[in-house]
């Protein structure tokens, strides 16, 4: 299935560089919105309660319930550009079907009263209370009291007309600041600095939301921007290539049918990143005292059969390149040159023991302590030496990327195979794509499939 920034193309990156002026905060005007969204499905809820005639204890049960689940899903952080009631209420009702049936089951399982009768009524003032507020936000963006900063990246054909339909709109609640793009492609707009440049530009005026269209720039260079854009509460939206012929299920908006991709960054996630944290912190507990017998054996094992300390520690880069202290228990020989020299399949430095740990993954068990210490998560890409990460960034575009995610004990490439002395590129492209397409359930996935692989493994 094709991502966001598929859309737009994909091609070589390179690592980012680092950054030195002060990156923009979160939208003024998508925080206003999100707000004004907020409180008119509270007040919503509470007019649905008045209507059924119940207690404060089930109404406000209910209006938690549905507020939590469209919060959740980032129904108030999300930029809308049209302001369309009837085009989200097939988002709604789905949303709102799930808690419907999470109180029949309760009513049913717990024998509590039913309150899903209740439910339906609060949602049908909910899909009512979204049709008042996007009037009144579409009465403020009129007035100028709600607008979005915008710059647009592309000076071409569809780059223009979205100029000029914003400019002739302010229904759209977006104020063009100008164009970026490279100096040979301007001639009769507000240019503001070329592509290269879009990073400080965005510091030096503040914007709150980038357009990123097409022209004759090629596709990685725009990658290489928007992965590299500063403060993480930017509103990033891209026009899809061949939108002419269809976007499907990623259409989100479009301004005079020109669709806008919204492209989620960090902070738009940062509930579920929270969410991410907590799980790591839970199950590398567990398993940690699940697994204390297997690490007193291994333990025992290793200093039984060989020379040297138990456990291996070698420092490693992790997120947004910080360096950390990788733990494992030692599979080879002591020697000096394990920082600087890549590791093969038969090496000879490996011990019998070691050897049998690295077979069946039980030498990456001490792991579970960096993961409780916050060093690592449970996924995402592995870690590497900072030797290889300073070579393997001038040889393989994309490979700094690598760090915008916390490191992993086992990841998305890991499950495809890529693990131990196996193509970096590939790894490249896994890794980039489970940053760029993360959620808790791709976390999940790529959980049980590692203990399917470990197992098939150790059968083998």
């Amino acid at each position: 299935m094709a991502t966001p920034l598929d859309l737009i193309g994909t091609g070589p990156l390179d690592a980012p560089e680092p950054r030195t002026e002060r990156a923009p905060g979160r939208s003024v005007s998508a925080r206003r919105e999100g707000r004004i969204i907020f409180g008119v499905d509270v007040v919503s809820g509470g007019a649905a309660a008045l209507a059924v005639g119940t207690s404060l204890a089930p109404t406000l049960a209910r209006i938690g319930c549905a507020t939590a689940l469209l919060a959740w899903c980032g129904d108030y952080r999300r930029p809308r550009v049209a302001l369309s009631a009837m085009r989200e209420l097939p988002r709604l009702v789905s949303r709102l079907g799930v808690v419907i049936a999470g109180m029949a089951v309760a009513a049913a399982v717990w024998g509590a009263a039913d309150e899903s009768r209740g439910v339906v009524v609060a949602s049908g003032f909910l899909l009512l209370g979204r049709f008042v507020s996007f009037g009144v936000l579409r009465r403020l963006r009129r007035r100028g009291v709600i607008s979005s900063a915008t710059l647009v990246v592309g000076a071409g054909t569809v780059g223009r007309d979205l100029m000029k339909h914003l400019a002739g709109s302010a229904d759209y609640g977006m104020r063009v600041l100008g164009v970026v793009d490279d100096p040979e492609e301007v001639h009769d707009l507000q240019l503001l600095g070329g592509l290269e440049d879009l990073s400080a530009v965005v510091c030096r005026t503040r914007a709150e939301r980038v357009l990123v269209t097409f022209g004759v720039t090629r596709d990685w260079r725009l990658i290489e921007v928007i992965r590299n854009l500063p403060g993480a509460n930017l509103e990033v939206l891209v026009v899809p290539r061949l939108f002419e012929i269809g976007t499907g299920e990623y259409t989100a908006d479009d301004v005079e049918g020109i669709p806008l991709v919204w492209i989620p960054r960090r902070s738009a996630r940062a509930v579920s990143w929270r969410v991410k944290r907590g799980v790591d912190v839970v199950l590398a507990a567990v398993l940690l005292v699940l697994a204390a017998p297997a690490l007193v054996l291994c333990a025992v094992a290793v200093r039984a059969t060989s020379r040297g300390p138990v456990l291996f520690r070698q420092e490693r880069i992790g997120q947004d390149g910080r360096s950390f202290t990788l733990l494992k228990f030692r599979s080879m020989r002591p020697n000096g040159d394990s920082a600087t020299l890549w590791s093969v399949r038969d090496d000879h430095r490996l011990t019998t023991v070691g050897r049998w740990l690295r077979r069946t993954n039980l030498d990456e068990l001490p792991q579970l302590y960096n993961i409780l210490r916050g060093d690592m998560s449970l996924v995402g890409p592995r870690p590497e030496r900072p030797y290889f990460v300073e070579r393997f960034s001038r040889t393989f575009p994309g490979y700094g990327h690598r760090h915008r995610s916390p490191a992993g004990l086992t990841g998305w490439a890991q499950i495809h195979g890529l693990r131990g002395d196996t193509s970096i590129e590939e790894r490249v492209r896994f890794d980039n794509y489970y940053i760029d397409n993360w959620s808790l359930w791709s976390d999940v996935t790529i959980l049980v499939r590692t203990i399917r692989a470990i197992s098939r493994r150790d059968r083998a």
